[in-house]
Order: structure tokens, then C-alpha cells, then sequence
């Protein structure tokens, strides 16, 4: 009998699973980065309707993000993150790695913890009421300006104490 012989070696399933479990760890630091920037840019659009300008009620969440420089460098970070990782770790019978990658693998996770850490130390400044991201209350603290005749801004601040819905 004439034929090829498979042999499947199970060290290599035992790698992918590894690397997988560090991939997911390491997605997931990357999406708490991500929450975290998300939170403060929210935060900072909410003060801002507290100004005398308010906030423009056409903005789109979008293009908030895509012209946010916190965004921008969060998304640049996050591609090199994984990019470096899937470049820096192989996984076969025997774990392989580069150390050049492996230091600016390091580098960069280092550079975002900072930018993540300075982001959540820094204060905003204006004084906001809690809402926890309640929308029937966040719909009760906004309002629109009565002498603004276009009715485009919104403007939001601490009213006094509002009944809940």
C-alpha cells in the first residue's frame, strides 16, 4: 500500500492555545485603553455643553473620534501593539522570539500605560452633575437655549434637584 503518512504532532495544538489566551490577554488590555479614552472624550464633550457655546446638536460621535488626538494615538498604538506581538512570539513545538521586537512590543505597552495613565489623572475642567450614563437623565439636564433662534446648540448644566422619570 502505497500512501502518505500524516503524523500530527498535539505540542501544536497546546501552542495555538497559547498564543491565543496571550492574544486575548493582550486585546483586552487594549480595549480597556480604549474605554477608558472613550469615557474621557464623552466627559469632555459633556463639559463643553456646560460653556456659554455649548455643543453643536448635529455632532456626530464619528467624526468626534476621528479628530480626537487621544483617539488617533490610541488606534495607532493599538495596531502596533498587535502588529509587533503576531511579529515578536511564535508558538510551535519550542516558543521563538524575537528580542527587538519583544522590546518594542514592551516600549509601546509601556508608552500607552503612561498615556493612559496621564489621560484618567488629568481633571476637566467644569463642574458636571453625575448622571452614571442614565439617558432619561442626561435628557433632563440638557436643554436648548430659548434666545438661540436656530435651536442647533445644546446647553446643559446643574438645574437643581430634577425628579427622575
Amino acid at each position: 500500500m502505497y500512501g502518505v503518512v500524516v503524523e500530527v504532532n498535539r505540542w501544536d495544538w497546546l501552542a495555538v492555545i497559547i498564543q491565543s489566551m496571550m492574544q486575548a490577554l493582550l486585546t483586552l488590555a487594549l480595549h480597556c485603553a480604549e474605554l477608558i479614552f472613550n469615557v474621557r472624550r464623552d466627559e469632555h464633550t459633556w463639559r463643553k455643553a456646560s460653556t456659554k457655546s455649548g455643543v453643536a446638536a448635529d455632532t456626530s460621535g464619528i467624526k468626534e473620534a476621528l479628530t480626537d488626538r487621544r483617539t488617533i494615538a490610541l488606534y495607532v498604538f493599538k495596531s502596533v501593539v498587535q502588529w509587533t506581538f503576531g511579529l515578536a512570539v511564535t508558538f510551535n513545538i519550542f516558543i521563538t522570539s524575537n528580542l527587538l521586537l519583544l522590546a518594542i512590543l514592551m516600549v509601546s505597552l509601556f508608552l500607552l500605560c503612561c498615556f493612559a495613565e496621564f489621560s484618567v489623572r488629568s481633571s476637566l475642567n467644569g463642574h458636571q452633575p453625575i448622571t452614571y450614563g442614565d439617558p432619561a437623565l442626561i435628557a433632563s439636564l440638557m436643554d436648548e437655549a430659548e434666545n438661540d433662534p436656530a435651536r442647533d446648540r445644546l446647553y446643559g448644566g446643574d438645574k437643581g434637584e430634577i425628579d427622575r422619570i
